[in-house]
């Protein structure tokens, strides 16, 4: 309960128990028994059998105007507190908002989250290093398949050009795992080659977040354009929860009220960066720890998000693997999800 309406509460008890004996009072005046000694009904202005009713209105009332000023005292000091912290959390958040306005932020953004999308998808691959080897084969593949659909020649299925099996070969012997595809009477044959086979293993879901991890690391620290935007925004959050001139009730909407500034964009990317300001312990020195406790994505649909931006990727299980990465604890605890309902 919060002190405020504690305090309220405790001037109606007081005010009620004043009444109370009061009544008691004039029962006992008027009662053929009595419990009471003289000396003490006179305290109660009780002389020669008659309340004095005026000095014990005038008791009461000192009494409740004593409690009353105590309450509006407390609220004027919980008033000046509340506006101490408004002040410093006013310039914070006009800092705020100047690192989001800034010339080309918008777009900076838009490349760091493709950056990361391309970097994810590399790292669900069995050699993220060599993945664009392979797509420059399947397009060499894959253009060759569409000339050949509408090719009037008697070219036979899956014949390449000397320069394009040359491509083709060049990349395979940099992939050490897929040169054998073609044996050397292959090469020299220029026999058929299984678009299948290349298009499946691009496709085969592998586990390299270490990869994909220590690359997000990268993208996130050594931009100079989102790098202070998070520090100013991890002080934002730190300032809220360490306050103790507000509820909690109050931190919920102050930090509600940043994240209301806040696009999906850069949500996507504070989500993550929160890995890199993991500490050992879980305290309010970490990022993560003050997103959790501000449960600041509770209306980010990550699913919606991860489809929109992976629009040109056909593997829905790539997809699913990335959002089940965002939202089932291994990026962040899912407490920082709070209620959402997307996910």
């Amino acid at each position: 309960m919060k002190i405020g309406k504690f305090i309220l509460l405790l001037l109606i008890i007081l005010a009620l128990f004043s009444i109370f004996i009061f009544l008691i009072l004039l029962l006992l005046n008027n009662s053929p028994l009595t419990f009471i000694d003289t000396p003490v009904i006179d305290i109660f202005y009780i002389k020669n059998n008659k309340i004095d009713l005026v000095n014990i209105c005038i008791a009461l009332s000192t009494t409740i105007s004593a409690a009353g000023l105590c309450y509006f005292s407390y609220l004027t000091y919980r008033n000046q507190k509340s506006q101490e912290f408004e002040t410093l959390y006013c310039i914070l958040l006009n800092e705020h908002n100047k690192l989001l306005s800034q010339k080309n932020f918008a777009t900076e953004i838009r490349e760091i989250n493709l950056s990361i999308f391309n970097i994810y998808r590399k790292s669900v691959f069995e050699e993220p290093e060599k993945y664009d080897k392979y797509l420059e084969i399947q397009k060499i593949l894959n253009n060759n398949e569409n000339i050949e659909k509408t090719s009037s020649s008697k070219k036979k299925r899956g014949r390449l050009t000397p320069e394009e099996l040359d491509k083709i070969n060049k990349n395979l012997e940099e992939i050490r795992n897929f040169y054998y595809i073609l044996s050397e009477k292959d090469k020299e044959e220029n026999n058929y080659i299984d678009i299948n086979y290349i298009k499946n293993k691009i496709n085969k879901i592998y586990s390299n977040l270490g990869y994909f991890e220590e690359h997000l690391k990268h993208i996130i620290n050594k931009n100079p354009i989102i790098r202070p935007y998070l520090i100013i925004l991890f002080r934002i959050l730190k300032y809220i929860y360490r306050s103790n001139k507000i509820s909690n009730a109050e931190k919920k909407e102050y930090s509600g009220l940043v994240r209301s500034l806040i696009n999906e964009d850069i949500l996507f990317i504070i989500l993550l960066n929160s890995k890199g300001w993991e500490s050992k312990k879980n305290n309010d020195q970490s990022y993560s720890f003050l997103l959790k406790k501000m449960e600041f994505f509770e209306h980010f649909n990550v699913p919606d998000f991860v489809q929109n931006n992976f629009a040109n990727e056909s593997n829905d299980n790539i997809k699913k693997g990335f959002v089940d990465y965002l939202t089932q604890g291994q990026a962040i605890d899912k407490a920082a999800f709070g209620k959402n309902i997307f996910i």
